[in-house]
């Protein structure tokens, strides 16, 4: 069992780190040379047309498919999934539901490591991303985009399904909170809680300093947390963690890093570690 943030973890990997798409493929690296030979072997596929026409691009880059990139986050985690969207909708997931603009038809929340899947005039299931929260999915889309995103409310997402062997309790939180601190050296009022775990993500949120946050989630250098009813990520090295106790008491805050000492050395201690 993996939780819905190892998931993430890994299309968020392939989407920073530029992954093109393949047909057929789920976690190999490019070449011309291997591209000659995929134009070879599928030049009157018509399922492989567009990668044969532009797959060239795609040479020093890793490269995926739709339920590849599925198959190879499940294969980093020791599991299996088929490879084939139709088949991951047939016989991998839990739950399934219908969506109306991004939404689940039941009135339940659509919880990031969803999967989600287009449907074809013959109701099949062709194509498959990720949900990964704050309206957004990771998808290799096609050999022209490669690993991309896109809005969850687009209309092509018709359907959604939770896979067999994720856990997605994650969202109900770790009972764990952290301040909100500004590390040796920085400067200002507010830290940004960013809508992926990037640089580069869209700022959701300016948590004031100071703030006390609730811990979703602890992927190292960056923490999910949740502020203002938002749920989004801060890098680490701005929080604090402490535990909430009972009314009264006061909150124990530790920062990070230290804490990962204190672990390591208790461990130590009682023999827990090699």
């Amino acid at each position: 069992m993996i939780t819905a943030a190892d998931l993430i973890l890994v299309f968020q990997q392939a989407l920073d780190e530029e992954w093109g798409y393949i047909y057929g493929k789920t976690h190999e690296m490019w070449s011309a040379e291997k591209q000659k030979e995929y134009v070879k072997d599928y030049r009157d596929d018509p399922d492989r047309t567009a990668s044969v026409l532009y797959g060239g691009k795609w040479a020093k880059h890793w490269v995926t498919d739709c339920s590849g990139l599925f198959r190879h986050a499940f294969s980093r985690y020791g599991l299996y999934i088929a490879h084939g969207s139709n088949t991951i909708w047939d016989k991998y997931c839990t739950n399934q539901g219908n969506l109306r603009k991004g939404k689940r038809i039941d009135g339940k929340e659509l919880l990031p490591g969803t999967a989600v899947f287009t449907t074809a005039s013959d109701g099949r299931h062709n194509h498959i991303g990720l949900y990964v929260g704050n309206g957004t999915v990771i998808e290799a889309q096609g050999c022209k985009a490669g690993v991309t995103t896109s809005r969850i409310t687009d209309p092509r997402w018709s359907v959604w399904g939770e896979l067999r062997g994720v856990s997605y309790k994650q969202k109900e939180g770790t009972g764990m909170t952290a301040k909100v601190v500004l590390p040796t050296g920085a400067t200002g009022n507010t830290v940004n809680m960013r809508e992926r775990p990037s640089r580069d993500s869209g700022i959701i949120l300016r948590v004031p300093v100071g703030a006390t946050v609730e811990v979703l989630i602890d992927q190292g250098q960056w923490i999910q947390i949740e502020y203002g009813g938002k749920a989004g990520y801060m890098m680490a090295d701005y929080l604090e963690y402490g535990q909430g106790g009972e009314s009264g008491t006061e909150m124990i805050s530790v920062p990070r890093g230290e804490l990962e000492k204190i672990y390591d050395k208790l461990g130590d201690w009682l023999g827990l570690r090699g």
